[in-house]
C-alpha cells in the first residue's frame, strides 16, 4: 500500500467569497493506494498529521475492512516513515513501514550542491 496527502485535489474544494477570494475547505487529501494504484480510502483534511486522520478513524476502518475479506498487506509506503511509524503499526501491527520513492529519491537529490554544481549535476537530478 502507498498512503501520502496529496494538495491539488482540496485546492479545488472551496467557495468564491463575496470579496472574489477562494476560500478552500481542507487543505489536503489523504490517500491510500494499492499496488495496482487502486483507491483504497480516502479523507479530506486540515492538515497533514497523521492524527487528522487517525481520529477520524479512516486507516482503522480499512483494517477491519482488509481483516473482513482476509487480505493481507505486508508493506505500506509513505512519505514520512520516521514520525509515523509507531502509529501506523498501532493499527497495522505486523506491517512494514517504508519510505516512499519519491522521498528517497528526494533525500539524494537534495543533497547535492546547488551553487558550484558539476557539469552533470542537472541530468544526475533530472534522471
Amino acid at each position: 500500500m502507498s498512503a501520502n496527502h496529496t494538495f491539488k485535489v482540496a485546492s479545488n474544494i472551496g467557495c468564491m467569497l463575496p470579496d472574489g477570494s477562494w476560500s478552500t475547505q481542507f487543505d489536503s487529501l489523504y490517500i491510500v493506494l494499492n499496488e495496482t494504484g487502486q483507491v483504497l480510502t480516502y479523507k479530506l483534511t486540515k492538515g497533514t498529521a497523521l492524527s487528522k486522520v487517525e481520529d477520524i478513524h479512516v486507516l482503522k476502518n480499512l483494517k477491519s475492512r482488509l481483516d473482513q475479506q482476509k487480505a493481507s498487506c505486508e508493506t505500506i509506503f509513505v512519505d514520512d516513515c520516521c514520525k509515523v511509524r509507531s502509529k501506523l503499526q498501532q493499527i497495522f501491527p505486523n506491517m512494514s513501514i517504508k519510505l516512499d520513492l519519491f522521498h528517497a529519491i528526494q533525500r539524494v537529490t537534495s543533497k547535492v550542491p546547488k551553487d558550484r554544481r558539476h557539469y552533470l549535476s542537472s541530468s544526475f537530478i533530472d534522471d
